[in-house]
């Protein structure tokens, strides 16, 4: 996410925002969830949010190395 001057990145995002940070589908958000690739956090049982950090480090992980990079 792109974030202005006086904008503040949030540290957690919904199921839809955090879908739209990593680029892929609500979805998909739900099944990389409930296979423990993306760490939740729940609140009650309706709110679901994801941490910042956590779709980060998320994306960190399944970066692919170009060829000849280690």
């Amino acid at each position: 996410m792109k974030t202005a001057v006086n904008e503040v990145e949030p540290a957690f995002l919904r199921p839809a925002q955090a879908a739209h940070f990593l680029g892929v589908s609500r979805r998909h958000v739900a099944n990389l969830t409930r296979r423990g690739v993306l760490p939740v956090s729940r609140v009650g049982k309706r709110l679901t949010l994801y941490a910042t950090a956590d779709l980060k480090a998320a994306i960190a992980r399944f970066r692919v190395a170009a060829i000849g990079e280690k």
